[in-house]
């Protein structure tokens, strides 16, 4: 029965993002939708026990998906972005999680939960907004400014996260040791960095062997699935380990654009499956319960992007179209988002409650309400087209959600 729960998840999901594209939907949205319908929230086709069942599955396509975003942090591309779009990024990824939290308080929130829930808003899904700069054909300052921004968040928003667990951990801590609290997190982020650095040096060695070049997938799979396990047996962070795995294969492996492109081709089915199984644990009555701490999110995470993106362009000194709608085109949000409420709810699963069920109902929003105003943007600056792009466009295909 597991198997055909998965066939049926990842066929339904796949035909739901195909119906929704029609109509200007991201596929993304046709993912969490098609797990809610026939999950156990509403038709109950696939039951909780087949949810339970294939929980494995989701850890490795979730350390999959971590990877390929390593792949983002190619250390040439990112000095060449310099110091005013870093500032530019901490900036709006600061206001986004100062008027989440803060408005996530005023709902009645624990500050614990809060603060999670406003390290978690300032996650973005890069390919929804560079598949919308693609098609309109984008081209000035102001993506100039988006792609710069896209490109370091993540690494932003990474450092932040972490940053707050172990702050969270410590308010949890009661009367308990300061410095043994603090020691907790500096070994397991230490001992991700070493794992991830480990599992590339493994990988780059296999590479060079005789047979290496010609069956580097199996490899990296397996290496994948072997980072993950060793992680959560020995209470290591998935995505540190993951992330620092694939950020040193796109910096150091000598057939990095090989490895890479053949993650790409198996990146979709990942997606598919992740998106599903990940709509699939969502119970409709409790996002229904969540009233005004939902809409708080929601709201909030809007605020901050747009307020937060307009001021990081004015103090970095970018023109006036990006100071105008620089955060516009941050609103989209994706696999990042869901990625760090499963960590909060595998490490603190007493206060994780809400984080899970608001991040997936808010992800079907703004993947939905991002790209519209993304093109918004493009369209009233002037640096975007309303016919669509040619097939050979001079901007690269997205490399997350397909």
């Amino acid at each position: 029965m597991t198997l055909l729960s998965l066939g049926l998840l990842v066929l339904v999901g796949f035909v739901a993002s195909r119906l929704l594209k029609r109509i200007g939907l991201p596929a993304v949205t046709g993912y969490l939708l098609a797990g809610v319908v026939i999950g156990p929230s509403m038709l109950h086709v696939v039951g909780a026990d087949a949810v339970a069942a294939l929980k494995p599955l989701g850890a490795f396509c979730l350390a999959s998906i971590f990877f390929m975003l390593g792949e983002e942090f190619r250390l040439g591309d990112l000095k060449k972005l310099g110091k005013r779009f870093l500032t530019l990024t901490v900036i709006q990824s600061l206001a986004t999680l100062a008027v989440v939290t803060a408005l996530a308080r005023l709902c009645g929130a624990p500050i614990e939960v809060a603060l999670l829930l406003g390290a978690i808003a300032g996650t973005t899904d890069p390919a929804a907004t560079v598949s919308v700069i693609r098609d309109m054909r984008g081209k000035g300052e102001l993506v100039k400014s988006l792609l710069a921004v896209v490109a370091l968040n993540g690494l932003v928003e990474i450092a932040l996260f972490s940053l707050l667990m172990t702050l969270v951990a410590l308010m949890r801590s009661g009367g308990a040791d300061p410095m043994m609290l603090i020691q907790g997190p500096v070994l397991e982020i230490g001992g991700s960095l070493v794992l991830g650095l480990a599992l590339g040096f493994g990988l780059r060695a296999w590479s060079r062997s005789r047979v290496g070049r010609d069956s580097l997938k199996i490899p990296t799979l397996g290496l994948i699935m072997l980072g993950a396990g060793i992680s959560e047996a020995t209470h290591l962070s998935v995505l540190l380990t993951m992330l620092t795995f694939g950020a040193f294969v796109a910096n150091a492996h000598p057939f990095k654009n090989q490895v890479f492109e053949q993650g790409r081709a198996m990146e979709g089915p990942l997606l598919v499956m992740f998106f599903t199984l990940s709509g699939a644990t969502l119970h409709l009555a409790d996002l229904g319960s969540l009233g005004w701490l939902g809409l708080a999110y929601v709201g909030g995470r809007l605020i901050g992007k747009i307020a937060g993106g307009s001021l990081g362009a004015w103090v970095s000194g970018c023109g006036p179209a990006s100071v105008r709608y620089m955060g516009f085109g941050l609103v989209p949000q994706a696999s990042m988002a869901i990625g760090l409420a499963a960590m909060v709810e595998a490490k603190f699963p007493d206060v994780a409650g809400p984080l899970l069920p608001i991040t997936l109902g808010a992800i079907v929003i703004f993947e939905t309400v991002g790209p519209l105003l993304t093109r918004h943007a493009l369209l009233r600056s002037g640096e975007g087209s309303e016919q669509p792009a040619p097939p050979k466009a001079w901007l690269p295909a997205p490399r997350s959600d397909p």
